[in-house]
């Protein structure tokens, strides 16, 4: 099976911009996109920012209570 089948479609790049914020990646907006991070090696995809609190409908800010393992 592919990773893309096990990632959610909404996901934040792990490492913020110069602006503090993470980058969300929707797979429905930007599939192209998302699929290049669902694929990227190493890189662990934040999946839930702050237990849910924040939602997951743009550029964010929290603690990472969930994420999806990093490609290999």
């Amino acid at each position: 099976m592919r990773r893309e089948q096990f990632v959610p479609d909404r996901v934040w790049w792990p490492t913020p911009g110069e602006d503090g914020l993470h980058r969300l990646y929707d797979r429905a907006v930007e599939p192209r996109a998302w699929l290049r991070v669902v694929h990227a090696p190493g890189v662990p995809l934040i999946t839930q920012i702050s237990d849910g609190t924040v939602p997951t409908a743009g550029r964010a800010k929290g603690a990472f209570t969930s994420s999806f393992s990093a490609a290999g």
